[in-house]
């Protein structure tokens, strides 16, 4: 009876020294995974300030008035997109300076943006490469001084009217030489027909002998038209 009481005073003893040393342990081990999941916990709500930060500036910037700006930060929008970066809440506006920016080099780089997200293959994505392809035909109005502005209005009012996408009108006075003689232009073969139409419609309006020239060399999406006013025109 003496020795299982012996046995059993061990037992008590070895077990005090096993708590003595484990329970330290697992407080520390715990600790340091408490420390852990919450410096993760505040790494990521830093990572989601700073990309709302970014998406933030990136806002601002495409909705410039200032043309270069706004095409600065396409072209960033752009590299993202290669790289499959691109934030979500960027595709929305992305698809709308798209459509209607007046400037049609940004206009250009906004679609390729989203076409060029679309083929990562997520059917989220390929909505927007789907309502790119639905787009009518485009007309950038570039006018040579502000004193044209009620024929260029005129001009943008008779083609919606036609159901052309009319974004804005441009007025490239001090910043773009305008041409000698008022010029439609257009970059595919099949917008021949449209540009001459255009231009059926400058006449009417007594423009300085409008003409219709294709500009070989430079890409554009079908439907793509300039049409750009010398000084001379009302």
């Amino acid at each position: 009876m003496e020795k299982k009481r012996d046995t059993w005073a061990k037992v008590e003893i070895i077990v005090n020294i096993i708590a003595t040393i484990a329970i330290p342990v697992v407080i520390w081990t715990l600790g340091i995974y408490i420390t852990n999941q919450q410096r993760e916990a505040d790494a990521n709500k830093l990572r989601v300030e700073n990309n709302a930060t970014h998406v933030t500036n990136l806002l601002q910037h495409l909705s410039s008035q200032n043309r270069r700006e706004r095409l600065l930060a396409a072209k960033v929008t752009e590299y993202f997109s290669q790289n499959k970066l691109l934030p979500p809440e960027l595709k929305p506006v992305l698809l709308e300076i798209a459509k209607n920016d007046s400037d049609s080099v940004v206009a250009s780089v906004a679609k390729k943006t989203l076409m060029t997200d679309s083929a990562n293959g997520k059917a989220a994505h390929k909505e927007y490469a789907g309502a790119l392809q639905n787009f009518p035909v485009r007309v950038y109005i570039q006018i040579a001084n502000k004193s044209q502005l009620k024929t260029a209005n005129l001009l943008q009012t008779d083609l919606r009217k036609l159901g052309m996408n009319v974004p804005g009108i441009e007025n490239i006075e001090n910043k773009v030489a305008p041409p000698s003689t008022a010029v439609v232009r257009f970059f595919n073969d099949a917008d021949q027909g449209v540009a001459d139409n255009i231009k059926n419609i400058l006449v009417s309006y007594k423009m300085n002998s409008p003409l219709a020239t294709q500009v070989k060399g430079l890409k554009a999406k079908q439907g793509t038209i300039e049409v750009w006013f010398s000084k001379t025109d009302p």
